[in-house]
Protein backbone atom coordinates (compact mmCIF):
# COMPACT_ATOMS: atom_id res chain seq x y z
CA UNK A 1 0.00 0.00 0.00
CA UNK A 2 2.77 2.23 0.59
CA UNK A 3 4.83 1.76 -2.56
CA UNK A 4 1.06 2.58 -4.42
CA UNK A 5 0.76 6.02 -2.03
CA UNK A 6 3.80 6.83 -2.77
CA UNK A 7 3.19 6.94 -6.63
CA UNK A 8 0.13 9.09 -5.61
CA UNK A 9 1.67 11.58 -3.81
CA UNK A 10 4.32 12.30 -5.88
CA UNK A 11 2.27 12.81 -9.42
CA UNK A 12 0.27 15.07 -7.21
CA UNK A 13 3.33 16.63 -5.65
CA UNK A 14 5.25 17.30 -8.95
CA UNK A 15 2.19 18.03 -10.77
CA UNK A 16 0.47 20.67 -7.98
CA UNK A 17 4.02 22.13 -8.05
CA UNK A 18 4.46 22.72 -12.09
CA UNK A 19 0.90 24.55 -12.37
CA UNK A 20 1.68 26.71 -9.62
CA UNK A 21 4.85 27.92 -11.00
CA UNK A 22 3.56 28.03 -14.45
CA UNK A 23 0.54 30.68 -13.25
CA UNK A 24 2.86 32.80 -11.25
CA UNK A 25 4.81 33.58 -14.14
CA UNK A 26 1.94 33.86 -16.33
CA UNK A 27 2.67 30.89 -18.98
CA UNK A 28 -0.31 30.94 -21.37
CA UNK A 29 1.04 28.74 -24.01
CA UNK A 30 -1.03 25.93 -23.77
CA UNK A 31 0.66 23.24 -25.67
CA UNK A 32 3.68 25.14 -23.60
CA UNK A 33 1.54 24.22 -20.33
CA UNK A 34 0.07 20.84 -21.56
CA UNK A 35 3.93 19.41 -22.01
CA UNK A 36 4.94 20.66 -18.64
CA UNK A 37 2.29 19.37 -16.97
CA UNK A 38 2.93 15.78 -18.22
CA UNK A 39 6.26 16.19 -18.04
CA UNK A 40 5.52 16.58 -14.22
CA UNK A 41 3.10 13.23 -14.23
CA UNK A 42 6.37 11.67 -15.42
CA UNK A 43 8.74 12.98 -13.37
CA UNK A 44 6.45 12.00 -10.14
CA UNK A 45 6.10 8.89 -11.47
CA UNK A 46 10.13 8.34 -11.78
CA UNK A 47 10.40 9.99 -8.08
CA UNK A 48 8.08 7.58 -6.56
CA UNK A 49 9.77 4.52 -8.58
CA UNK A 50 12.92 5.28 -7.47
CA UNK A 51 11.73 6.23 -3.77
CA UNK A 52 10.06 2.34 -3.74
CA UNK A 53 13.53 0.70 -4.50
CA UNK A 54 15.23 3.04 -2.43
CA UNK A 55 12.72 1.72 0.54
CA UNK A 56 12.89 -2.12 -0.80
CA UNK A 57 16.58 -2.06 -0.32
CA UNK A 58 16.88 -0.46 2.92
CA UNK A 59 14.29 -3.50 3.79
CA UNK A 60 17.08 -6.11 2.58
CA UNK A 61 19.87 -3.48 4.45
CA UNK A 62 21.42 -2.96 1.10
CA UNK A 63 22.60 0.19 0.88
CA UNK A 64 24.33 1.63 -2.24
CA UNK A 65 25.83 5.36 -3.36
CA UNK A 66 25.31 5.31 -6.77
CA UNK A 67 21.61 6.12 -5.68
CA UNK A 68 23.22 9.52 -5.73
CA UNK A 69 23.51 9.30 -9.36
CA UNK A 70 20.36 8.42 -10.59
CA UNK A 71 18.84 10.90 -7.60
CA UNK A 72 20.48 13.59 -9.26
CA UNK A 73 19.29 12.72 -12.69
CA UNK A 74 15.56 12.55 -11.48
CA UNK A 75 16.02 16.18 -9.79
CA UNK A 76 17.26 17.98 -12.79
CA UNK A 77 14.18 15.93 -14.66
CA UNK A 78 11.88 17.14 -12.40
CA UNK A 79 13.32 20.52 -12.65
CA UNK A 80 12.92 20.75 -16.22
CA UNK A 81 9.01 20.35 -16.17
CA UNK A 82 9.74 24.40 -16.04
CA UNK A 83 11.79 24.37 -19.39
CA UNK A 84 8.57 25.01 -21.80
CA UNK A 85 8.44 28.49 -19.96
CA UNK A 86 10.18 29.03 -23.81
CA UNK A 87 9.50 27.53 -27.15
CA UNK A 88 13.66 27.85 -27.29
CA UNK A 89 16.15 27.19 -24.41
CA UNK A 90 18.72 29.01 -26.70
CA UNK A 91 19.27 30.58 -30.02
CA UNK A 92 19.29 27.79 -33.30
CA UNK A 93 18.30 24.88 -30.62
CA UNK A 94 14.88 22.43 -31.32
CA UNK A 95 11.79 25.00 -30.66
CA UNK A 96 8.93 22.28 -32.40
CA UNK A 97 7.33 21.75 -28.87
CA UNK A 98 6.38 17.98 -29.73
CA UNK A 99 10.03 17.32 -30.70
CA UNK A 100 11.33 18.77 -27.28
CA UNK A 101 8.66 16.24 -25.58
CA UNK A 102 9.90 13.57 -27.75
CA UNK A 103 12.87 14.25 -26.08
CA UNK A 104 11.83 14.32 -22.41
CA UNK A 105 10.05 10.52 -23.45
CA UNK A 106 13.53 9.75 -24.28
CA UNK A 107 15.45 10.63 -21.32
CA UNK A 108 12.72 9.60 -19.30
CA UNK A 109 13.13 5.65 -20.69
CA UNK A 110 17.20 6.39 -20.02
CA UNK A 111 16.58 7.41 -16.09
CA UNK A 112 13.90 4.39 -15.51
CA UNK A 113 15.67 1.66 -17.31
CA UNK A 114 18.48 3.15 -14.95
CA UNK A 115 16.76 2.93 -12.06
CA UNK A 116 15.59 -1.21 -12.85
CA UNK A 117 19.42 -1.73 -14.14
CA UNK A 118 20.71 -0.51 -10.45
CA UNK A 119 18.28 -1.66 -8.07
CA UNK A 120 18.67 -5.63 -9.73
CA UNK A 121 22.32 -5.32 -9.31
CA UNK A 122 22.24 -3.56 -5.66
CA UNK A 123 19.83 -6.15 -4.92
CA UNK A 124 22.10 -9.17 -6.04
CA UNK A 125 25.15 -7.78 -4.27
CA UNK A 126 26.39 -7.46 -0.76
CA UNK A 127 26.47 -3.83 -1.16
CA UNK A 128 25.69 -2.27 2.45
CA UNK A 129 26.68 0.32 4.84
CA UNK A 130 30.31 0.78 6.16
CA UNK A 131 30.53 1.24 9.68
CA UNK A 132 34.00 3.54 10.83
CA UNK A 133 33.69 3.41 14.47
CA UNK A 134 35.54 6.09 16.62
CA UNK A 135 36.91 3.52 18.63
CA UNK A 136 38.86 2.27 15.17
CA UNK A 137 40.07 6.17 14.54
CA UNK A 138 42.86 7.74 14.98
CA UNK A 139 41.06 11.04 16.15
CA UNK A 140 44.23 13.10 17.21
CA UNK A 141 45.80 12.35 13.61
CA UNK A 142 42.18 12.70 12.07
CA UNK A 143 41.99 16.31 13.56
CA UNK A 144 45.28 17.40 12.41
CA UNK A 145 44.81 15.89 8.92
CA UNK A 146 41.51 17.92 9.02
CA UNK A 147 42.69 21.16 9.98
CA UNK A 148 45.97 21.15 7.17
CA UNK A 149 43.48 20.25 4.66
CA UNK A 150 40.94 23.23 5.43
CA UNK A 151 43.68 25.61 5.49
CA UNK A 152 45.08 24.19 2.52
CA UNK A 153 41.33 24.42 0.74
CA UNK A 154 40.84 28.01 1.77
CA UNK A 155 44.42 28.85 0.35
CA UNK A 156 43.34 27.50 -3.32
CA UNK A 157 39.87 28.72 -2.99
CA UNK A 158 41.14 31.73 -2.39
CA UNK A 159 43.46 31.55 -5.70
CA UNK A 160 40.88 30.24 -7.83
CA UNK A 161 38.50 33.27 -6.80
CA UNK A 162 41.23 35.95 -7.67
CA UNK A 163 42.23 34.55 -10.98
CA UNK A 164 45.80 35.42 -11.36
CA UNK A 165 46.76 32.16 -13.80
CA UNK A 166 46.01 31.18 -17.16
CA UNK A 167 43.07 29.18 -18.50
CA UNK A 168 45.20 25.86 -17.88
CA UNK A 169 46.51 26.35 -14.59
CA UNK A 170 43.21 27.74 -13.24
CA UNK A 171 41.53 23.99 -14.61
CA UNK A 172 44.33 22.01 -12.80
CA UNK A 173 43.85 24.25 -9.37
CA UNK A 174 39.88 23.56 -9.52
CA UNK A 175 40.78 19.49 -9.92
CA UNK A 176 43.19 19.79 -6.60
CA UNK A 177 40.26 21.97 -5.10
CA UNK A 178 37.75 18.85 -6.23
CA UNK A 179 40.69 16.28 -4.37
CA UNK A 180 41.23 18.31 -1.41
CA UNK A 181 37.30 18.79 -0.98
CA UNK A 182 36.84 14.86 -1.03
CA UNK A 183 39.63 14.20 1.37
CA UNK A 184 37.84 17.06 3.79
CA UNK A 185 34.52 15.68 3.96
CA UNK A 186 36.52 12.37 4.64
CA UNK A 187 38.37 13.19 7.46
CA UNK A 188 35.55 15.09 9.26
CA UNK A 189 32.83 12.26 8.76
CA UNK A 190 35.54 9.35 9.55
CA UNK A 191 35.91 10.99 13.49
CA UNK A 192 32.27 12.81 13.25
CA UNK A 193 30.57 12.37 16.88
CA UNK A 194 28.40 15.18 18.84
CA UNK A 195 30.99 14.72 22.02
CA UNK A 196 34.32 14.88 20.12
CA UNK A 197 34.03 18.57 18.61
CA UNK A 198 33.55 17.66 14.45
CA UNK A 199 30.18 18.86 14.85
CA UNK A 200 31.82 22.32 15.08
CA UNK A 201 33.78 21.34 12.31
CA UNK A 202 31.05 20.41 10.16
CA UNK A 203 29.45 23.68 10.69
CA UNK A 204 32.66 25.28 10.10
CA UNK A 205 32.82 23.53 6.33
CA UNK A 206 29.27 24.14 5.51
CA UNK A 207 29.48 28.13 5.91
CA UNK A 208 32.89 28.00 4.02
CA UNK A 209 31.10 25.82 1.45
CA UNK A 210 28.20 28.63 1.19
CA UNK A 211 30.60 31.43 1.62
CA UNK A 212 32.93 30.05 -1.34
CA UNK A 213 29.98 29.19 -3.73
CA UNK A 214 28.61 32.82 -3.34
CA UNK A 215 31.68 34.20 -4.64
CA UNK A 216 31.97 31.78 -6.93
CA UNK A 217 28.49 32.99 -8.20
CA UNK A 218 28.17 29.19 -8.08
CA UNK A 219 25.05 26.65 -7.31
CA UNK A 220 27.21 23.90 -8.70
CA UNK A 221 30.04 24.80 -5.76
CA UNK A 222 27.59 25.10 -3.12
CA UNK A 223 25.46 21.97 -4.01
CA UNK A 224 27.99 19.69 -5.28
CA UNK A 225 30.33 19.37 -1.47
CA UNK A 226 27.28 19.19 0.28
CA UNK A 227 26.09 16.11 -1.88
CA UNK A 228 29.20 14.54 -0.56
CA UNK A 229 28.87 15.25 3.38
CA UNK A 230 25.66 13.56 2.73
CA UNK A 231 26.65 10.65 0.98
CA UNK A 232 29.67 10.05 3.22
CA UNK A 233 27.39 10.06 6.37
CA UNK A 234 24.66 7.70 4.06
CA UNK A 235 27.10 4.91 3.45
CA UNK A 236 29.02 5.71 6.71
CA UNK A 237 25.75 4.74 8.42
CA UNK A 238 26.04 8.08 10.65
CA UNK A 239 23.07 9.27 9.74
CA UNK A 240 18.66 8.40 9.86
CA UNK A 241 18.76 6.65 6.16
CA UNK A 242 14.69 7.68 6.10
CA UNK A 243 16.19 11.30 5.85
CA UNK A 244 17.54 10.13 2.35
CA UNK A 245 13.55 8.89 1.39
CA UNK A 246 12.64 12.32 2.21
CA UNK A 247 15.13 13.97 0.61
CA UNK A 248 13.83 12.07 -2.75
CA UNK A 249 10.36 12.92 -2.30
CA UNK A 250 10.63 16.35 -1.82
CA UNK A 251 14.45 16.74 -3.28
CA UNK A 252 13.28 18.93 -6.52
CA UNK A 253 11.04 21.38 -4.31
CA UNK A 254 13.86 22.00 -2.18
CA UNK A 255 16.09 22.39 -5.39
CA UNK A 256 13.83 24.76 -6.78
CA UNK A 257 12.88 27.07 -4.05
CA UNK A 258 16.85 27.14 -3.37
CA UNK A 259 17.43 28.27 -6.94
CA UNK A 260 14.62 30.54 -7.26
CA UNK A 261 16.15 32.64 -4.37
CA UNK A 262 19.63 32.24 -5.21
CA UNK A 263 19.07 33.64 -8.68
CA UNK A 264 16.68 36.42 -7.17
CA UNK A 265 19.31 37.79 -4.84
CA UNK A 266 22.32 37.08 -7.19
CA UNK A 267 20.66 37.88 -10.83
CA UNK A 268 17.47 39.32 -10.56
CA UNK A 269 18.93 42.99 -11.37
CA UNK A 270 20.12 41.74 -14.41
CA UNK A 271 17.34 41.58 -16.73
CA UNK A 272 14.34 40.76 -14.06
CA UNK A 273 11.53 38.49 -14.00
CA UNK A 274 12.85 37.58 -17.41
CA UNK A 275 16.19 36.95 -17.02
CA UNK A 276 15.15 34.28 -13.64
CA UNK A 277 12.44 32.79 -15.96
CA UNK A 278 14.85 31.71 -18.39
CA UNK A 279 17.51 30.47 -15.92
CA UNK A 280 15.31 28.06 -14.48
CA UNK A 281 14.07 26.88 -17.36
CA UNK A 282 17.58 26.29 -19.00
CA UNK A 283 19.73 25.21 -16.43
CA UNK A 284 18.27 21.80 -15.38
CA UNK A 285 17.21 20.58 -19.07
CA UNK A 286 18.32 17.29 -19.84
CA UNK A 287 17.15 16.96 -23.16
CA UNK A 288 16.80 20.02 -25.64
CA UNK A 289 20.99 19.93 -26.16
CA UNK A 290 20.72 16.00 -26.89
CA UNK A 291 17.60 16.19 -29.10
CA UNK A 292 19.20 19.02 -31.34
CA UNK A 293 22.09 17.21 -31.92
CA UNK A 294 20.81 13.90 -32.40
CA UNK A 295 18.02 16.00 -35.35
CA UNK A 296 21.10 17.08 -37.05
CA UNK A 297 23.41 13.99 -36.70
CA UNK A 298 20.90 11.05 -37.31
CA UNK A 299 22.65 8.03 -36.09
CA UNK A 300 26.13 8.21 -36.74
CA UNK A 301 29.47 7.98 -34.56
CA UNK A 302 31.94 10.36 -34.27
CA UNK A 303 34.78 9.02 -31.57
CA UNK A 304 36.84 12.41 -31.77
CA UNK A 305 35.38 14.21 -28.64
CA UNK A 306 35.95 11.06 -27.05
CA UNK A 307 39.32 10.85 -28.01
CA UNK A 308 40.86 14.43 -27.87
CA UNK A 309 39.14 14.68 -24.09
CA UNK A 310 40.92 11.81 -23.54
CA UNK A 311 44.02 12.58 -24.48
CA UNK A 312 44.05 16.06 -23.07
CA UNK A 313 43.69 14.62 -19.68
CA UNK A 314 47.00 12.52 -19.99
CA UNK A 315 49.26 14.53 -17.85
CA UNK A 316 52.04 17.00 -18.78
CA UNK A 317 54.46 15.05 -17.21
CA UNK A 318 53.72 11.94 -19.85
CA UNK A 319 52.39 13.89 -22.75
CA UNK A 320 53.93 17.26 -22.79
CA UNK A 321 53.06 18.35 -26.04
CA UNK A 322 49.42 17.77 -26.22
CA UNK A 323 48.07 21.07 -26.30
CA UNK A 324 49.99 21.83 -29.78
CA UNK A 325 48.35 18.23 -30.85
CA UNK A 326 44.77 18.53 -29.25
CA UNK A 327 42.73 21.53 -29.88
CA UNK A 328 39.34 20.32 -28.06
CA UNK A 329 37.55 23.78 -27.41
CA UNK A 330 38.33 24.59 -31.38
CA UNK A 331 37.11 20.99 -32.52
CA UNK A 332 34.12 21.50 -29.84
CA UNK A 333 33.14 24.72 -31.02
CA UNK A 334 33.47 23.39 -34.69
CA UNK A 335 31.14 20.56 -33.96
CA UNK A 336 28.79 22.62 -32.27
CA UNK A 337 29.07 24.79 -35.48
CA UNK A 338 28.24 21.32 -37.71
CA UNK A 339 25.26 20.79 -35.56
CA UNK A 340 23.50 23.74 -36.87
CA UNK A 341 24.51 25.66 -32.86
CA UNK A 342 25.91 28.99 -32.35
CA UNK A 343 29.97 27.99 -30.45
CA UNK A 344 30.24 30.00 -27.65
CA UNK A 345 26.84 29.73 -25.71
CA UNK A 346 26.56 27.80 -22.88
CA UNK A 347 24.60 24.75 -23.62
CA UNK A 348 24.16 22.61 -20.89
CA UNK A 349 26.53 19.07 -21.74
CA UNK A 350 25.34 16.11 -19.75
CA UNK A 351 25.48 12.60 -20.37
CA UNK A 352 22.88 12.73 -22.99
CA UNK A 353 24.71 14.97 -25.24
CA UNK A 354 27.68 13.50 -24.54
CA UNK A 355 26.42 10.15 -25.93
CA UNK A 356 24.59 11.80 -28.14
CA UNK A 357 28.12 13.72 -30.48
CA UNK A 358 29.34 9.98 -30.00
CA UNK A 359 26.62 7.75 -31.62
CA UNK A 360 23.80 10.37 -32.39
CA UNK A 361 20.05 8.60 -31.27
CA UNK A 362 21.88 5.48 -30.01
CA UNK A 363 24.47 7.23 -27.60
CA UNK A 364 21.02 9.77 -26.31
CA UNK A 365 18.73 6.81 -25.48
CA UNK A 366 21.63 4.08 -24.11
CA UNK A 367 24.33 6.52 -22.89
CA UNK A 368 22.80 6.51 -19.13
CA UNK A 369 21.81 2.93 -17.98
CA UNK A 370 25.50 1.88 -19.70
CA UNK A 371 27.28 4.25 -17.32
CA UNK A 372 24.89 3.44 -14.54
CA UNK A 373 25.60 -0.13 -14.91
CA UNK A 374 29.27 0.64 -15.47
CA UNK A 375 28.93 2.43 -11.66
CA UNK A 376 26.88 -0.07 -9.78
CA UNK A 377 30.02 -2.63 -10.72
CA UNK A 378 32.43 -0.81 -10.10
CA UNK A 379 31.38 -0.08 -6.49
CA UNK A 380 30.45 -3.79 -5.97
CA UNK A 381 33.75 -4.38 -6.99
CA UNK A 382 35.01 -1.83 -4.02
CA UNK A 383 33.05 -2.77 -1.72
CA UNK A 384 34.79 -5.82 -0.86
CA UNK A 385 38.24 -3.97 -0.33
CA UNK A 386 37.40 -2.87 3.13
CA UNK A 387 38.82 0.34 4.06
CA UNK A 388 40.84 0.97 0.46
CA UNK A 389 37.47 -0.06 -0.93
CA UNK A 390 35.16 2.05 1.04
CA UNK A 391 37.67 5.37 0.40
CA UNK A 392 37.13 4.93 -2.68
CA UNK A 393 33.52 4.16 -2.63
CA UNK A 394 33.02 7.90 -1.48
CA UNK A 395 35.48 8.80 -3.39
CA UNK A 396 33.41 8.10 -6.69
CA UNK A 397 30.78 10.68 -5.72
CA UNK A 398 32.88 13.14 -7.45
CA UNK A 399 31.47 11.64 -10.61
CA UNK A 400 28.24 10.40 -9.77
CA UNK A 401 27.10 13.78 -8.53
CA UNK A 402 28.64 15.49 -11.93
CA UNK A 403 25.37 15.79 -13.97
CA UNK A 404 26.25 19.27 -15.89
CA UNK A 405 29.47 17.50 -17.71
CA UNK A 406 31.26 16.63 -21.14
CA UNK A 407 33.81 14.57 -22.21
CA UNK A 408 36.79 16.39 -21.35
CA UNK A 409 35.10 16.97 -17.14
CA UNK A 410 34.46 13.27 -17.12
CA UNK A 411 38.16 11.82 -17.85
CA UNK A 412 39.37 14.45 -15.40
CA UNK A 413 37.30 13.45 -12.89
CA UNK A 414 38.49 9.93 -13.74
CA UNK A 415 41.91 11.06 -13.59
CA UNK A 416 40.78 12.76 -10.14
CA UNK A 417 39.79 9.60 -8.94
CA UNK A 418 43.06 7.74 -10.00
CA UNK A 419 45.03 10.51 -7.55
CA UNK A 420 42.41 9.42 -4.86
CA UNK A 421 42.97 5.92 -5.02
CA UNK A 422 46.89 6.23 -4.73
CA UNK A 423 46.09 8.44 -1.51
CA UNK A 424 43.45 5.82 -0.64
CA UNK A 425 46.52 3.44 0.01
CA UNK A 426 47.87 5.57 2.75
CA UNK A 427 45.01 7.00 4.30
CA UNK A 428 44.11 4.08 6.63
CA UNK A 429 47.53 3.95 7.82
CA UNK A 430 47.39 7.84 8.84
CA UNK A 431 44.04 7.55 10.12
CA UNK A 432 42.90 4.08 11.26
CA UNK A 433 44.81 2.39 13.82
CA UNK A 434 46.70 -0.83 13.63
CA UNK A 435 44.43 -3.37 15.01
CA UNK A 436 41.25 -1.90 13.03
CA UNK A 437 43.09 -2.15 9.80
CA UNK A 438 43.79 -5.71 10.28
Amino acid sequence: MLYIINYFVSIILMSVLTIYIYSAFNIVNYELFFCGFIHSIMSGFLIACFLNKVIKLRKQQKYSIVLFFLFMHIIYFSASSLKYFDLQLLPMMIDDTQYRFFGDCIVFFAIYSSIIIWYFNVKRSKLSFYNTYNSDININTTKILFILLFIVDIFLSISLYRSLYDGFTLAILKNIITIVDCLLILTIVSFYNKKNGSVVGIILLLVFILIRGILYDSRTNMLAPIMMIISLFYINNKMNVKLIEILIKYGTIIILLFSLIYLSINRLSSGGLERLKFLISYRFDLSDFATTICNNMGINFDLASLTDAFILNIPTLIYNDKLNNISYDKYYNTMIGNYGLLPGLDYTDTYFSMGAMLFGWIGFIFILPLMTYIFVRLEIFLDSKKYFGFINRFFLIIILISIETEWVRFFSNLRNLAILAILAILLPSIMVKTKARE
